[in-house]
């Protein structure tokens, strides 16, 4: 029996729902036996600004379905036996009775979005957050959601503090690190040492650039010089630290964490690999990662050449059990819902959340951000010599001109654009300031804290649904 609180009002719609239910003059002996429902999967009352709250909540006071959609199940689920029924006994025949049988449904409709990620995990919502800060995870974390916090600009010992300061606001949810391992970088090398080895003819043309453009050195040393998989030396030690903490899961962003995983296993953590292609797929799944983040060509970062709609059921028929993310371009509710009906468990996000009020990017980087269309992106290796999707810059049209020499390998060219990325910082240059941003960038125009992009999500995936398979009602 539904129950109001104190002060709790019903949308017009459920009021109306529940009263052509009465007219069914419905008794018990009409509803078809059904155990209780999780708490999870029971109706809850959106707190989206786009559905009023009115006080009575069901399962917490969480985004998903509303009274109305709620009420609108328990009709669907009252009336359809009690017209069929009725129409058994008029003699009807077997057949007919087996149609019934078959048509019973539970009383609550079972959440969409309550998928084996969220059983998995135990988290409300298959949305997962990249970050590298933290206050943005713990605030997704905190929403329901989940979290992995990258991990490849900071120092062990920063990781050990950061792993306890997200623990100290969470509490015992789950959360993860993010690490990368790329199998083409130097054994050993400071970024100072490694950019003595840097080919002349770059080194000249990233010069020109400065003297062209004016462009002064950098007040402090470039942020990108910590970067760990300048070498594969740091990685290494990084990852030590994690699977000291136990953190929940680790995810590879970049190279194969088959060598690893056994002993993350043996912890009692779970192993993320994200991947771009099929085959790197398989190799994954024959390393015994635990899920897969199936990366599509509009993708921030490092990524494969695939676009996600291809990807993704790709992976997720080579994967059988295992879960599969979807990421690139995923910065919608639409997108979330896309994501699950092309068999993705949930969705990996990461431009979503740079522009957030909890992220920690310079404010110019944000409104430049929330300037972008889907068209201000560039998939180029001009950057950290991988091919990556960063916004453009003038950094990018100059390696894309007739004139530039080919770009160094990675991690060489990532140092020659170290230098110029911290000016563009240190100096306010727009023109050179860029960010890892895939195409979904264009969806966001507004700066929201991030429980309420959580919610917004959310609201945004029900509503998809209901626009391309109806409500009850319809």
């Amino acid at each position: 029996m539904l129950q109001k609180g104190p002060g709790a009002c019903l949308e017009r719609s459920t009021t109306r729902s529940f009263s052509r239910a009465l007219m069914l003059r419905l008794s018990v002996s009409d509803v078809p036996a059904v155990g209780p429902a999780p708490a999870c999967r029971l109706a809850r009352l959106s707190t989206s600004p786009r559905v009023p709250s009115c006080g009575t909540t069901f399962g917490g006071q969480h985004p998903g379905w509303t009274l109305a959609r709620m009420s609108s199940s328990i009709l669907t689920t009252f009336s359809t036996p009690c017209r069929l029924e009725s129409s058994a006994k008029a003699g009807e025949n077997s057949a007919f009775a087996n149609s019934l049988r078959n048509q019973r449904r539970s009383v609550v409709r079972k959440d969409p979005l309550h998928t084996k990620l969220c059983e998995s995990l135990g988290i409300e919502y298959p949305i997962v957050s990249f970050t590298h800060c933290k206050d943005v995870a713990a605030a997704v974390i905190n929403a329901g959601a989940f979290a992995v916090l990258g991990q490849t600009q900071s120092s062990p010992d920063e990781i050990a503090a950061n792993i306890k300061w997200l623990r100290e606001k969470v509490g015992d949810k789950p959360f993860g690190v993010d690490l990368v391992f790329p199998a083409s970088v130097p054994d050993h090398g400071t970024p100072e040492e490694l950019i003595e080895q840097i080919p002349k003819v770059q080194k000249e043309f990233t010069e020109d650039i400065k003297r062209r453009h004016k462009i002064p050195p950098p007040k402090k040393t470039p942020e990108l010089y910590d970067l760990g998989w300048v070498n594969k030396d740091t990685p290494q030690k990084q990852l030590e630290v994690v699977l000291d903490e136990k953190v929940p899961v680790v995810a590879s962003g970049l190279g194969n964490p088959g060598f690893f995983v056994e002993a993350a296993h043996e912890r009692g953590m779970q192993v993320w690999g994200l991947v771009g292609k099929a085959r790197q797929a398989k190799k994954e799944l024959e390393a015994g990662v635990d899920l897969l983040v199936a990366q599509g060509i509009d993708a921030a970062g490092h990524t494969g050449p695939i676009g996600t709609f291809s990807i993704v059921p790709q992976v997720v028929a080579i994967a059988g059990d295992t879960p599969v993310l979807a990421g690139g371009g995923v910065t919608t509710g639409q997108h979330l819902a896309g994501a699950l009906t092309l068999g993705a468990a949930g969705v990996w996000t990461g431009t979503l959340w740079l522009p957030c009020r909890e992220s920690d990017i310079e404010m110019q980087m944000k409104e430049r951000l929330l300037e972008a269309s889907v068209e201000d992106t560039s998939f180029s290796n001009c950057i950290s010599g991988f091919t990556m999707r960063t916004l453009k810059s003038t950094w990018h049209k100059e390696w894309g001109s007739k004139d530039a020499p080919p770009p160094a390998p990675a991690p060489y060219q990532l140092l020659l654009f170290a230098d110029i990325k911290q000016s563009g910082l240190d100096w306010e240059l727009p023109e050179f300031m860029t960010e890892a941003a895939g195409q979904g960038v264009g969806f966001i125009d507004s700066m929201k804290p991030a429980r309420q992009i959580v919610f917004d999500m959310v609201e945004e995936a029900h509503e998809a649904f209901d626009r391309v398979f109806g409500t009850d009602d319809d």
